[in-house]
């Protein structure tokens, strides 16, 4: 199994959680209004390590970064912040309902490291600030 693989998993699941509009498997040069929320993973920190005979093991950070609502002058911060939170507490109990991914990975979760976000942040993408948060999900797979 690969990286790309368990990336293209985790896209696949976060276009399925209640509130999100898009989770593309290329991030896009810019984000259309009709695109948000949007949902794009990528590979964080790892170890590698060797598993029982003849098989490999990853423990690696996915971090999902998602893009909630445009910051504007004359929109009130609570109003961004608003749009996050349900957002925010669907994927991660998607994540604790389905902890293998469809049975893509062994865990989301590796005792040590459970899984934590940043809170409602804002984030930059392109020139265009952001409500949005991120979530750093602890994945274990093996492979040959």
């Amino acid at each position: 199994m690969t990286i790309a693989t368990v990336r293209a998993q985790f896209q696949t699941f976060l276009g399925a959680v209640t509130g999100i509009a898009s989770a593309p498997a290329k991030m896009p040069a810019s984000i259309k209004t009709a695109e948000l929320p949007l949902a794009y993973t990528h590979a964080g920190p790892g170890r590698w390590m060797q598993g029982s005979i003849g098989q490999k093991q990853q423990i690696r950070n996915m971090i999902v970064t998602v893009y909630v609502q445009p910051t504007a002058q004359g929109v009130p911060v609570e109003q961004g912040y608003e749009a996050c939170q349900p957002i925010l507490e669907a994927i991660g109990d998607a994540f604790l309902d389905d902890p293998t991914l469809s049975d893509v990975v062994s865990t989301l979760q590796v005792q040590e490291n459970e899984m934590s976000d940043t809170g409602i942040i804002q984030l930059l993408f392109g020139k265009v600030w952001y409500h949005g948060f991120e979530i750093t999900v602890p994945t274990k797979w093996r492979y040959t």
